[in-house]
């Protein structure tokens, strides 16, 4: 079915919810060096626009640049250096190529989010009076945002305290005096085998570190609350069905009442096509980067003999994307549950106020899965969360058979 010929509603003012939100998610990214975006005052406008020549596009390159440095300096590291594709470099290496094409699709998406917030706050004025908006959306996003920037610090907190006792130790065994050039040697390896040491250089890789947790975690953030508050608009076209089919001594609505519910899906199918061509992208990258990571971490975990602190860190980490994925999943696969809702109470109309419109409705429900996707790769759906622990326990399995293997091998 043509979503496409649905007209939409004339612009809303910038004090919309889902304004206010978009605006709250855009300047948190700017913190971390993504959406080099410029907000403006003006009404009746989606208030957002691009600029090439700005600090914040300057910013946001100087960001880019440091990630490829530090990304290309783990391959060149790799390939120069006697033995180094440790296990422990694998997964550095692995992380920042992760954080970088992370950081990549964001920004590419970055002049196509003001015309995406202009379709939904025309959806919102043409809804909004009929059904109302997210209750609590702005307190219920801040305090996602301080959850998940709170995990991001406590990581890279724990990374921190792990590698400063691990440097400690081994000055003390080697006798010498500890200084921050050992920690930040030890940190970056990649980068000062080939270049002098210079604590300049040393800060910028540790930011380049945090910026990498904080712009992972800020995709699948936006990506969750996306498909958090868009699969709100199909919850609400459940219930006011619901409230009308299956209320006792409900006067029957009138056939308009069924045609403009038809037609109010069908806007939400618009704008859900609308957010899939610019988030498609970022949630195949989200999943990619959060599932190879998770099962790099998971061969590190077995590779590591006792239950040291690097094991500690190394499981907390696994646990930090399997999470991360988990959430995402569920945040987003609402979007395919709540849209099927609507048939169960169509469902149940009676043959006396079964028509036409009713009928089309079930089609298009029926007939077409509305569900984000991962570049066209997969579909996000509740099976997907299966799917996931099922390639990790798989691999698991293979790890204890192998290592098992070397055991009597050797």
């Amino acid at each position: 079915m043509d979503y496409r010929n649905v007209p939409m509603a004339s612009p809303m003012p910038q004090n919309s919810p889902i304004y206010n939100l978009f605006i709250l998610l855009l300047r948190v990214g700017q913190l971390i060096g993504l959406f080099p975006l410029h907000f403006s005052r003006e009404r009746g406008t989606p208030g957002v626009r691009f600029q090439w020549i700005s600090y914040k596009t300057v910013y946001s390159g100087g960001v880019v640049i440091l990630l490829i440095f530090v990304t290309v300096s783990c391959y060149i590291t790799g390939w120069l250096v006697d033995d180094g594709w440790t296990f422990r470099h694998i997964l550095r290496t692995v992380f920042y190529t992760s954080s970088m094409f992370t950081t990549i699709a964001l920004l590419r998406s970055t002049r196509r989010i003001p015309m995406l917030m202009q379709k939904w706050m025309d959806l919102d004025y043409l809804l909004g009076a009929k059904y109302g908006y997210p209750p609590h959306a702005i307190r219920y996003t801040k305090c996602a945002i301080i959850v998940t920037f709170l995990c991001c610090l406590g990581q890279i907190l724990l990374f921190s305290l792990y590698t400063l006792q691990h440097v400690k130790v081994k000055a003390v065994s080697r006798n010498i005096t500890y200084h921050e050039r050992l920690y930040f040697i030890a940190i970056f390896p990649q980068i000062f085998e080939h270049l002098p040491y210079n604590l300049l250089l040393g800060l910028l890789c540790q930011c380049c570190y945090m910026l990498s947790i904080l712009g992972m975690a800020y995709l699948d953030l936006l990506i969750s609350l996306i498909g958090l508050f868009f699969s709100f608009r199909y919850q609400q076209i459940t219930k006011k069905l619901r409230a009308v089919v299956w209320k006792v001594n409900q006067p029957e609505p009138n056939p308009t009442f069924w045609k403009d519910i038809r037609e109010d899906y069908n806007r939400i199918c618009v704008l859900g096509c609308d957010i899939e061509n610019i988030i498609t992208n970022l949630i195949f990258v989200s999943y990619a980067c959060n599932l190879l990571l998770s099962l790099v971490y998971l061969r590190y975990i077995t590779v590591i003999p006792g239950f040291t602190t690097e094991k500690v860190y190394n499981i907390v980490c696994f646990a930090v994307y399997a999470t991360k994925m988990f959430l995402t999943s569920v945040y987003l696969s609402k979007v395919n549950v709540t849209s099927l809702e609507a048939s169960i109470p169509l469902n149940s109309v009676s043959t006396r106020q079964y028509n036409v419109e009713i009928q089309r409705l079930l089609q298009q429900i029926n007939g077409n899965c509305v569900a984000f996707t991962g570049n066209k790769v997969f579909r996000v759906t509740r099976h997907i969360v299966l799917h996931i622990f099922a390639i990790m326990l798989t691999y698991e399995l293979v790890l204890v058979q192998f290592s098992q293997l070397n055991f009597h091998i050797h």
